[in-house]
């Protein structure tokens, strides 16, 4: 079984792509590879890739990509340089450090459901916004305001989220000569879209009927990570820099793939274990306060 990691870069975030990159080489499940892949200029950015320093290059596989897709670029260099449909393509974020263990965890559930994409953050769709819910991997998170329950036997979910590492099977997509034409060429369609892909790509999956899967022990993204100010800062190139526009981009992308007929099925949530749902239960909760004070206060005067 092979198992490659993809990745992609934006111009300026060499130290960032560095650490990422030194971490994937310390897993206790070996990658056989890891692309990276570069097209010839940052749309987002409006400018052409530098050339990498060395350090980098020894690191991973470069490969050119005839378009900027996004942060969809992530998994293009793996679907461009695998061809055996059962080889596993791991998707990684270029500012992550990831546990040592991440791989070897991935591939023990892969071992477990096959025919599954793997991740450990993910969302569910099926009210709509804001009734979203989300469960997330990293230190610090809001699970317990924002997520839904999740058991040992993992949940289905409608996206995963791409940060925190994916698991994907190159049978999954179309062969090479089909990549653009019946998946890639989405993400140049839409603005939302091309901004959002961890909807993009779990949208398409959905349209093959391949499920997607969250589980509740894979190791935690930047767990042991040592601050660096140099390459911690933000430089505002971040998707998620604005937050406001990053979850209108967020929604509208949802929206637009559901008109291209993606999603048409959503997996099942209850309203208590959604974003809008917390939120309606604790204003119930404190209108119910405010009116027992109020009670309280005229029984008082009376």
């Amino acid at each position: 079984m092979r198992v490659v990691g993809s990745i992609t870069t934006i111009p300026g975030r060499d130290k960032k792509l560095l650490r990422t990159l030194k971490s994937l080489h310390t897993q206790d499940y070996p990658l056989d590879a890891i692309y990276l892949g570069i097209p010839k200029e940052s749309r987002r950015l409006k400018k052409p890739y530098p050339e990498l320093p060395k350090e980098i290059l020894d690191l991973c596989t470069v490969v050119p990509c005839d378009n900027d897709y996004g942060p969809c670029t992530k998994i293009v260099g793996g679907l461009l340089q695998e061809s055996d449909p059962n080889t596993i393509i791991i998707t990684f974020d270029d500012d992550v450090i990831y546990s040592p263990s991440i791989v070897s965890t991935m591939i023990n559930y892969h071992n477990k459901y096959p025919n599954t994409a793997i991740g450990s953050s993910g969302i569910l769709l099926q009210y709509g916004f804001p009734f979203y819910s989300t469960i997330s991997n990293c230190a610090g998170n809001w699970n317990n305001m924002t997520g839904f329950e999740l058991t040992n036997e993992g949940r289905n979910v409608d996206a995963l989220c791409g940060f925190s590492a994916v698991l994907y099977v190159r049978k999954f997509f179309p062969e090479k000569e089909k990549l653009h034409g019946d998946f890639l060429k989405y993400a140049l369609l839409d603005d939302d879209v091309y901004f959002n892909d961890d909807i993009f790509i779990s949208a398409f999956l959905s349209k093959q009927n391949i499920n997607r899967k969250v589980f509740p022990n894979i190791p935690i993204t930047n767990e042991k990570k040592i601050h660096d100010p140099e390459i911690d800062g933000l430089d505002g190139n971040e998707i998620s820099f604005n937050k406001l526009a990053f979850l209108q981009r967020f929604r509208r992308s949802i929206v637009k793939v559901q008109e291209w007929g993606f999603f048409e099925q959503t997996q099942p949530v209850s309203v208590d274990e959604t974003i809008g749902g917390h939120i309606l239960i604790v204003i119930t909760f404190i209108i119910i306060l405010l009116l027992a004070l109020l009670a309280f206060s005229m029984n008082s005067v009376v």
